[in-house]
């Protein structure tokens, strides 16, 4: 048996979490400024899966149960693990949500027509009589 749904909310809003999630945002090393945020869970429940395997069955982490445990115990290491995985998932779901939402604005109208229309407004303009 495993832990059930939960983990940490994810640092990026999201309208699933958005009463949960932290205003803040971890963001790549200053050294490469280009360094994906791509989120991939299938990687990190690949790489968790073998912890998660030996240790069974584990409390959630965060509850009464798993902070009772030895933190040399297999167990808790499996509970921080698998809260890793969700959080993984939560963050790949919200970072597919935001892709779709951007195709979704870029189909949604003629977005070139619309910024010629908005240049062509302004280069006309006509002084009013009588406005200082």
């Amino acid at each position: 048996m495993t832990a059930g749904a939960g983990g940490s909310p994810p640092t990026r809003r999201c309208s699933a979490t958005e009463d949960r999630a932290p205003a803040t945002v971890a963001t790549p090393s200053s050294a490469d400024p280009t360094a994906s945020r791509a989120v991939s869970w299938w990687s990190v429940h690949e790489h968790v899966a073998p912890v998660l395997d030996a240790a069974g069955s584990w409390p959630m982490a965060g509850t009464p149960a798993w902070r009772q445990l030895d933190d040399a115990d297999p167990r808790k290491w499996a509970a921080i693990c698998d809260a890793a995985r969700h959080w993984a998932l939560r963050v790949e779901t919200c970072q597919e949500a935001m892709a779709q939402a951007s195709r979704d604005v870029s189909a949604a109208a003629d977005w070139p027509g619309i910024a010629r229309e908005i240049v062509r407004r302004r280069g006309v303009y006509i002084p009013r009589a009588g406005v200082a």
